[in-house]
């Protein structure tokens, strides 16, 4: 939970310093840049937001799938120290922590540490309520536009994705995503 909560701290911080850019409008590659900016130093380390999130809290996931991620989003080397304090835990569900003061993030809150999965899955729930739909006639889900940033972390293909959400959707939208993929 600490890493977390320092990660949405720090966006929250970059983007009161970095208000007027970011009033300008950006592009993913324009916030990712930012992102490095934000910093702060932690037990005489130096952290930028985009390594707190891809290099320490996600640092056992896949980065995203896109061509070019390599270059932009940072993993640190086995022997950094900076991933001492790394936790060993990491889920799926962090796409629903983590808010890096972007307009379609999920809600921000404080998280604790010793319910932190049950507050993701919760913020998972409430994030995805409203923003999620199926339309069976059409054989279309709607899905917010993180969840294609971080599609691998719920599985490799679309359907293997949409099954890990199931249980986070309301039971009217997964029932109707459910009776979708069965037909696919």
């Amino acid at each position: 939970a600490l890493w977390i909560n320092l990660y949405n701290l720090l966006c929250m911080h970059g983007c009161v310093e970095h208000h007027a850019r970011l009033r300008a409008g950006m592009d993913i590659l324009s916030t990712l840049r930012l992102h490095r900016r934000f910093r702060y130093e932690v037990g005489g380390l130096r952290y930028s937001a985009i390594q707190l999130e891809h290099a320490v809290l996600r640092a056992t996931r896949p980065r995203p799938a896109f061509v070019g991620t390599r270059l932009v989003i940072p993993k640190f080397r086995a022997d950094d120290p900076r991933l001492r304090g790394a936790p060993k835990l990491s889920s799926a569900l962090l796409a629903f922590g983590l808010h890096p003061g972007t307009a379609f993030s999920p809600p921000l809150r404080v998280f604790n540490s010793r319910g932190v999965l049950a507050e993701l899955e919760e913020n998972a729930r409430c994030f995805l309520a409203p923003r999620v739909s199926c339309d069976e006639q059409a054989a279309a889900v709607v899905l917010p536009i993180q969840l294609l940033w971080h599609q691998l972390d719920f599985g490799a293909t679309p359907p293997e994705m949409l099954h890990a959400l199931l249980p986070l959707l309301p039971p009217r939208v997964a029932a109707a995503l459910e009776t979708l993929l069965q037909q696919r």
